[in-house]
Parts: C-alpha cells; sequence; structure tokens
C-alpha cells in the first residue's frame, strides 16, 4: 500500500476562503481518478483537490473540509488518512461542533483557524459527505483501504421534500425582513451608511424572487437585462440572461417585486452618481460604503445577506423570537429555497420553475412539492359516499 507516486507539479490550492453555496449541489465525487499510490497524504489531497480545479467554487469548499480534518487528525488524533477509524470519525464530529477558541478565527482571514463557529447539523451533514467522497478518492487510487465515513452517513429521510421545504424561510418572514431594510434605508440621508443598507434591500428582494444562485448574482450585470412584449396582449415582460452552471445560459424572468427592486436599486446608484465600473447589477463597497473597482464575488453576495440576516434577527427578537432563530440558522442558498417553494405553492408548472432555476433534471425541482398533510386528509375524504 501508498506505492510511491508521481507528485511532481501537485500545485497547492490556494488559501482558506468561506464557504460558497451553503448547500453543495451536484456530484461530491471528483472524476474518474487514476488508479495509483501516492507519496505522502499531503500529495494525496493536492491531487484530489485539483481534480476540482475548473470549479473553484466547489474546489474551495472541499478544501476547507479536507484540510482541516486532515490537521486534526495528524495534530489530535497522530494518524495518517489511511489509520483514520470510525472512532475517529465520532470524535471528530464531536470536535467540529464546539472547537476550541485557537481553531476559530475570523470569516476570511488567513490565520489558519479553519473554523468560525462550530458546524451546525446540516454543516455536520455536509462535511461527513465531502469527506466520505474524499476517501472514496483515497481507495481509489489505492492511498487507502478503507472509508471509515461511509459509516457515519446519515440515511436520507423518506419523504426528502419535507426536507427541502423546511429550508425555505416562510415567506411572511421574508416580508418583515424586507420591510425592516426598506424603513432603516428611508430613515437615513443618502451617503456611505444607506449605500450598505441599500444594497441589502436590494439582494433580499432580488434573490427571493428570482431565485438565483449566489455566483450567478454576484455576475449578473445590467447589459444582460431585456424585454419582450407580449403578442397576445402587449404585456411587457422582463428577462435577465445568466450564465449558470457548467457555464449554460439561460434567461430568469422578472416578477414585479424583482423588477421594483431593481429599479429603486438603479435609481438610488444614479441618485448617488455610483457607477458600477464593470456593469454588475451589484456594486461592491468597502466597509465604509465607498464604491470600489473590484466588483462583487459570491463571498461579498454572501456577506451581504448575512448581515441583513442578523441584523433583522435582532430586531425580530421581541415580536418574533421563531423568526429570528430562523434568520441566524439561514445562508443565503435559503432565499432560493423560499423562491423555488413558493412558487411551486402558488401553482407553477414544474416544468416552468425548473427552467427558472437552471436545474437539469426535474427530479432536482420536484423537492420542493411537498404535499402538505391537512390537504392530503381533506382531499382524500372528498369521496361520495
Amino acid at each position: 500500500m501508498n506505492r510511491k507516486a508521481d507528485d511532481k507539479g501537485l500545485a497547492p490550492v490556494a488559501g482558506h476562503l468561506p464557504p460558497a453555496e451553503t448547500a453543495l449541489e451536484g456530484t461530491l465525487l471528483p472524476r474518474a481518478a487514476p488508479v495509483r499510490g501516492f507519496s505522502s497524504d499531503e500529495a494525496a489531497v493536492q491531487a484530489y483537490l485539483l481534480e476540482f480545479s475548473e470549479r473553484p467554487n466547489t474546489q474551495r469548499a472541499y478544501a476547507r473540509e479536507v484540510l482541516r480534518y486532515q490537521r486534526w487528525l495528524r495534530e489530535y488524533q497522530g494518524k495518517p488518512l489511511a489509520a483514520a477509524t470510525r472512532e475517529d470519525v465520532v470524535a471528530y464530529k464531536t470536535f467540529a461542533k464546539n472547537p476550541p477558541a485557537n481553531w476559530r478565527g475570523r470569516r476570511g482571514s488567513h490565520d489558519g483557524a479553519p473554523f468560525v463557529n462550530g458546524l451546525t447539523p446540516a454543516g455536520l451533514r455536509q462535511m461527513v459527505l465531502i469527506l466520505g467522497g474524499f476517501y472514496g478518492y483515497l481507495q481509489r487510487t489505492q492511498h487507502v483501504e478503507h472509508n471509515p465515513f461511509t459509516v457515519a452517513r446519515e440515511r436520507a429521510p423518506v419523504d426528502n421534500s419535507a426536507q427541502w421545504r423546511m429550508r425555505a424561510l416562510k415567506w411572511d418572514l421574508l416580508e418583515d425582513v424586507i420591510a425592516l431594510l426598506a424603513a432603516e434605508a428611508d430613515a437615513l440621508d443618502d451617503g456611505p451608511p444607506r449605500h450598505l443598507v441599500e444594497r441589502e434591500l436590494f439582494a433580499i428582494q432580488f434573490l427571493a424572487n428570482l431565485g438565483l444562485r449566489r455566483g450567478e448574482f454576484a455576475s449578473a450585470t445590467s447589459q444582460e437585462l431585456h424585454y419582450e412584449d407580449d403578442p397576445a396582449d402587449g404585456t411587457r415582460y422582463w428577462y435577465l440572461r445568466i450564465t449558470g452552471k457548467g457555464r449554460k445560459t439561460r434567461d430568469v424572468a422578472l416578477n414585479s417585486d424583482a423588477l421594483a427592486a431593481w429599479r429603486r436599486w438603479q435609481q438610488y446608484m444614479q441618485r448617488n452618481g455610483l457607477n458600477e465600473p464593470r456593469g454588475r447589477l451589484l456594486a461592491a463597497f468597502s466597509t465604509r460604503g465607498e464604491l470600489e473597482r473590484r466588483g462583487c464575488s459570491e463571498n461579498t453576495v454572501y456577506r451581504i445577506v448575512q448581515s441583513a440576516y442578523a441584523r433583522a434577527a435582532e430586531r425580530l427578537e421581541t415580536s418574533d423570537p421563531d423568526g429570528a432563530e430562523r434568520l441566524r440558522e439561514a445562508t443565503p442558498h435559503r432565499l432560493r429555497h423560499s423562491f423555488a417553494t413558493a412558487t411551486v405553492d402558488a401553482g407553477a408548472r414544474l416544468d416552468i420553475v425548473q427552467k427558472q432555476l437552471g436545474h437539469a433534471s426535474i427530479q432536482t425541482t420536484t423537492r420542493y412539492t411537498g404535499v402538505d398533510k391537512l390537504a392530503l386528509a381533506r382531499e382524500m375524504n372528498r369521496r361520495k359516499r
């Protein structure tokens, strides 16, 4: 075992970055791996991560999980990857729930602290899936003999539509968040502090009403907004052409709320002489509210939405403590779940929702088609007697 391999040219993966999509989509395994061993654990890790070089966001997310697990296994258990046991996996899950202070750092920092906070149950499930896929790769390349994470995987519930729908934020809660942000913005004079609040308001409204992924929103430009008139009645409909997963382009339709959010944001930007240099819909500001030329990234979108969630949760603590807790646990991707769930509940055809979300398979879209138990009981009792 651990036969020597040609590990030359394996470049290290750059830095530890905050999570990309809080929900990972697509395969958790890389492309077909060469059947060979590696000269060291470090070489094996680099080879695995290089399999994702064409998907940098996935690569960063996987690197974070793999590198901090490898560090823990080495420092706390004194073991190489091949010696890990089921007991080690259980111990690591306990550790990840509440890592010590010297393992925690500020999001986006490069101080070597691999955690921001302890992992939530959803974060732990994601960690197990990623590390299970990592060990599967190591098995195929004959670097390890067994996969200790296989036994740690939790069986998914039979009715997984209910699980996916639970990830959605209730629409009345989102309306409360939007109302709070709008009131906060309207109470401020134009200037850097208001720039940041107006941007949060636009981001929440736009994402919740279009169902975009963070990366799609970050790269969207005003040049890709266009309209077409309905030949039947002349109604004007607006669309945004975006580039999604796999570099595939699609047109998403703007509803009236998304269009109103964009118009408010554009009017505010124009009123204050703020011109996004790349034509992006979303402008990048410094923490002081000064316009920056670098443009927004997926991680910028993450911070914008999380900031809005945090402030709204603080204000809702007394009037809606359950809603405040939901916001504290939420990620930007929950807005995509919320859009999908609300659209399906409103009666939209699944193939239409699939096209809007950019799902390759309609089976993915069906995750949002849960049936309320009360509605089910009423329907089943409508039989003629």
